[in-house]
């Protein structure tokens, strides 16, 4: 019943034991971001265990001029500390194959902080795609890593991101902050940094910034 707004489709779907089947047909998604979607049709298919999971995806889009969309996602928590996970695409646009995949993994201490680290391959770069989406990625390689404190924490909550893009060999760092002054009033602060030369994607493109707010909870 959660369904996204603004998502016209007719859906069946079949569950036995650990395995769940969805077809759909998705006619429009007229207030989703671009590309926009219409005459799709969908298939997938879920595998879920206990401490794994694993999904496959096909779709097709009849009113544009690309090639069936294929997808992968899988996630494996080993124990109550760790999460891995990976997913990978492909798809078919004119006479090249646009194809992305990402491996992760994530650690909680017995504290709650959380500490993450992924590597994206991106194969989807050019005039093209920067033309349909500015803030799409400009390189192929990309490390990522966080660490944050314990989200249920209350009173207080930071986070530290770094990215780097191997391809240029910018970077980027991300530091957010957060502390509840009142009971429905929290502030916080946010800075970002880029290393890198001018025309690097991490150093010049998205520029360096401090941010400083107030949250007010009126619920």
């Amino acid at each position: 019943m959660a369904d996204t707004p603004g998502v016209d489709l007719a859906r069946w779907t079949h569950s036995t034991g650990a395995w769940r089947l969805t077809s759909a047909y998705v006619s429009d998604t007229r207030t989703l971001a671009q590309p926009r979607q219409r005459d799709t049709v969908l298939l997938k298919l879920d595998r879920q265990g206990d401490d794994a999971l694993a999904s496959l995806v096909f779709s097709q889009a009849r009113s544009q001029r690309q090639g069936p969309f294929l997808g992968a996602f899988a996630q494996y928590t080993p124990d109550d500390a760790w999460l891995l996970y990976g997913e990978a695409s492909a798809q078919r646009r004119g006479a090249a194959t646009a194809a992305r995949w990402l491996a992760g993994a994530g650690y909680t201490s017995a504290a709650g902080r959380v500490w993450s680290a992924e590597y994206l391959f991106n194969g989807d770069i050019g005039e093209a795609t920067l033309q349909a989406d500015p803030a799409a990625l400009r390189g192929r390689h990309y490390l990522w890593a966080s660490v944050q404190s314990n989200p249920q924490e209350l009173e207080r909550y930071w986070r530290l991101e770094w990215t780097r893009n191997r391809d240029d060999h910018s970077q980027g760092w991300a530091l957010y902050g957060e502390r509840r002054l009142q009971p429905r009033l929290s502030g916080f602060a946010m800075l970002i940094l880029g290393e890198g030369g001018a025309g690097s994607e991490l150093g010049g493109v998205y520029r360096s910034g401090a941010t400083l707010g107030l949250k007010l909870f009126l619920l």
